[in-house]
């Protein structure tokens, strides 16, 4: 996710936040792993925790489906053993 997303605006509707608390969050998300901690974000971005359960909830429900693109082997011009 960018800062220029079309999701983050439904997902700031969604947790009724600001666009920029969507974007930040998702970035500590993903920054800090297991140890993102919802307390210490709100402090950190002036939320209620509840705002930030609810940004985190949202982003579950609006995650985009990755898929892994298989290994493309490519191709030479030439053998490697060739002189």
């Amino acid at each position: 996710m960018n800062a220029f997303d079309p999701r983050l605006p439904i997902i700031a509707a969604e947790a009724r936040v600001k666009t920029p608390h969507v974007y930040h969050c998702w970035q500590a998300m993903r920054d800090q792993g297991a140890a993102f901690h919802v307390t210490a974000f709100a402090a950190f971005a002036g939320l209620e925790e509840r705002h930030v359960t609810a940004i985190m909830a949202a982003i579950q429900i609006h995650a985009p489906l990755t898929a892994k693109r298989a290994a493309v082997t490519r191709g030479t011009r030439l053998p490697a053993d060739w002189t």
